[in-house]
């Protein structure tokens, strides 16, 4: 953000939230939250003004405006942490972590800050502190709500607000799902292979060749790879596509929706990243998933003595393995067709510890706009 665009956008800032005082801000760090933002923002725009602010250039809500809507473009460094530090609005929304503790700056400015989750997992994995500085947390379930409420304890910090409504994710996710025909590859059962990235990417580790073994007894596999790793770790992913691009049982998928592929899949492999649950609970298919919790440091399960949501089920939605195993596919998916039944059980009671799957947006921005009633109050 250069001086010529941190004036402008001050200027434009300012004369926006003079005319609209109650506008709620919403942040975002870009087009890859916008199925997060997109429902909450439908919602909230009908009853009041969105100061809309993206680090994204190509942000699809920056360039296609909603009604009711004020879009701009800021950034991170010196002089976008200097405007977010100036602003002033009574409420501000983000699905970002790490207010005050990482790049994302206060304002004194500001009443109230505010957390919605973008994802159905516990806090554990987050970085320390994430939602120490935010004075209330819209939660994915109740289980989040343990677990801030027992960080708060811990450090003895004020006890925010925290509320379990659900993952807006899921409104257009469940509806795009349903909506798509079913894919089917005949005789070919099909797995999809759709890692996190970074420390969290299970290829960093696994160094046997799981694709090609795969392919070699038969199946279809779609390799999904998250999209930041086409930035951060190009040399893995243009190996892995090197190797096997001419198998014609292998698939890429760089489509922005992964709903195509999870159509298609019969299985997935993944680790611990948020693909795990959008397969489990749109499809109701078992994972196997390889084990890579304790992966990653300063991280808020320093500061919690018990087990994360999510490592309670991961073992109970198909098969948890390790880094170091060799991959018995045929073994495992044997394991897996025997316990089907209960697979799928632990699956749809999980999807039940998710406040209102589906239907979460509506019952998210009349929590705001009560919030920011209270505040004008």
């Amino acid at each position: 953000m250069n001086i010529f665009s941190f004036l402008k956008v001050s200027s434009l800032y300012n004369k926006t939230i003079a005319k609209y005082p109650n506008a709620i801000v919403l942040f975002s760090e870009g087009n890859v939250y916008k199925n997060t933002k997109i429902p909450l923002l439908v919602e909230l725009s009908k009853h009041t003004h969105i100061i809309y602010l993206t680090l994204d250039p190509k942000d699809e809500l920056l360039l296609n405006p909603y009604p009711n809507t004020s879009r701009f473009l800021i950034s991170l460094d010196f002089l976008g942490s200097l405007f977010l530090k100036k602003i002033s609005a009574k409420l501000f929304i983000t699905t970002t972590p790490g207010l005050g503790t990482l790049a994302l700056k206060k304002s004194k400015n500001i009443k109230h800050y505010s957390n919605y989750m973008h994802a159905p997992v516990d806090i554990h994995y987050y970085q320390k502190f994430s939602f120490d500085c935010f004075d209330s947390v819209v939660c994915s379930g109740d289980f989040q709500i343990k677990t801030l409420s027992h960080l708060e304890q811990e450090r003895n910090f004020p006890v925010k607000q925290k509320i379990a409504l659900g993952v807006p994710y899921y409104d257009i996710m469940l509806k795009e799902y349903s909506d798509y025909p079913n894919q089917d590859y005949m005789s070919h059962k099909t797995i999809l292979i759709a890692p996190s990235w970074g420390d969290n990417n299970f290829l960093n580790y696994y160094k046997k060749d799981l694709i090609g073994t795969l392919l070699k007894q038969d199946y279809h596999v779609i390799l999904r790879p998250h999209p930041q790793s086409y930035k951060h770790e190009p040399m893995l992913i243009n190996s892995l596509i090197s190797k096997h691009k001419t198998h014609p049982n292998f698939s890429i998928d760089k489509n922005v929706s992964n709903i195509e592929s999870m159509k298609k899949a019969d299985l997935l492999i993944s680790g611990y990243s948020g693909v795990v649950f959008d397969f489990i609970f749109l499809t109701e298919k078992p994972c196997i998933l390889f084990d890579t919790k304790n992966i990653g440091a300063n991280l808020e399960k320093l500061d919690i003595n018990f087990p994360s949501w999510e490592d309670l089920l991961m073992p109970k939605i198909g098969k948890l393995v390790s880094l170091e195993d060799d991959i018995d596919i045929t073994a495992i998916l044997e394991e897996i067709n025997t316990n089907q039944d209960t697979i799928l059980s632990n699956i749809r009671t999980a999807k039940n510890e998710v406040a209102n799957f589906g239907d979460a947006s509506s019952k998210i921005a009349k929590f705001y706009l009560n919030k920011l009633g209270d505040l004008h109050g």
